[in-house]
């Protein structure tokens, strides 16, 4: 019986690998973490978001504003939460707030019939403000 051979391609052998699977691990475990934060902060903005537009509180709404499936209409969910973790961490709240508002809050409003989660004939903001205006 012949034992095969274990092979790591890439020329830096099984130290290298090993190395780079640890690097590559903690390169995972930050974001998750970063986009845990960005998560809250998004949350948080929507929230008051929602009050000050609304006058009222609408979970529904919320959910749709922070959905992974409305934020894949942007790009990957877990990376725009990271990015806007980072921004958080390293520039303040106001800083995440206007981050935002210049990336997530002008695709949320715009009209789309494609995104998971928004209304087929109008944006959630659409459908939120006529319900509004009849309060």
């Amino acid at each position: 019986m012949q034992r095969e051979k274990f092979e790591i391609t890439g020329g830096d052998g099984l130290i290298g690998a090993l190395k780079r699977s640890k690097r590559e691990f903690v390169e995972l475990i930050t974001t998750r973490q970063k986009a845990w934060i960005g998560d809250a902060v998004l949350s948080l903005y929507a929230r008051q978001w929602i009050l000050r537009e609304k006058g009222k509180m609408d979970g529904e709404l919320h959910t749709r504003f922070t959905a992974n499936d409305f934020l894949a209409t942007i790009g990957n969910p877990s990376g725009l939460e990271a990015a806007l973790g980072v921004v958080y961490e390293t520039e303040g709240l106001e800083a995440a707030f206007a981050w935002i508002e210049r990336e997530i809050l002008p695709p949320f409003l715009a009209p789309s019939c494609e995104s998971p989660g928004i209304s087929d004939q109008a944006s959630p903001w659409a459908t939120s403000r006529r319900s509004a205006s009849s309060l």
